[in-house]
This record gives C-alpha cells, structure tokens and sequence, in this order.
C-alpha cells in the first residue's frame, strides 16, 4: 500500500506532503529496487526500509516528486507484488 507522508495508493496527508510510506510489502520486494524507481519521479532525500515491519519510507525533496512516484509506481511488480 502507497500512502503520502503504501500496497494502496491513498492520500493521507491533510497537509502538503512530500514522503510516500509504502506498507503491507512483500519480503520479495528488494529495497534497491524500489528506491530506484523513486528516484526516476523525483529527489529521494531519505529513506527507511523496515523488513521486519514489510514497510518502507521514502522522503522525496519536493512534493511534486512525491505524487510523481506516487503515480508512477501504483501498480507497478517489484518482486511477486504489484503496488496498488
């Protein structure tokens, strides 16, 4: 889920947002993958992949690079999972 701030793409901030949380992640989901297809939408800044929590946190510069990603990525495979 895709949250702005996961396998969903919501909008969950109230407020202009420039981070994405990515939840519910599969352990196939490989962390250099995803990182990498952020960062072809928009400056990742930061970061954080939790595999035991099978989430991961990714802090663009500006929130138009966020909602780009955001975009981009729902639906796309990493692993055996689709983003949705």
């Amino acid at each position: 889920t895709i949250h702005t701030l996961g396998l969903k793409a919501a909008h969950a901030c109230a407020l202009p947002c420039s981070a994405l949380a990515y939840s519910q992640l599969h352990d196939s989901v490989r962390e250099d993958e995803l990182l990498s297809s952020c960062r072809q939408h928009g400056e990742v800044v930061g970061h954080r992949f939790l595999r035991s929590s099978h989430c991961a946190f990714v802090d663009f510069a500006t929130q138009a690079g966020a909602h780009a990603a955001l975009r981009a990525i729902s639906g796309m495979r990493f692993g055996s999972q689709a983003i949705r």
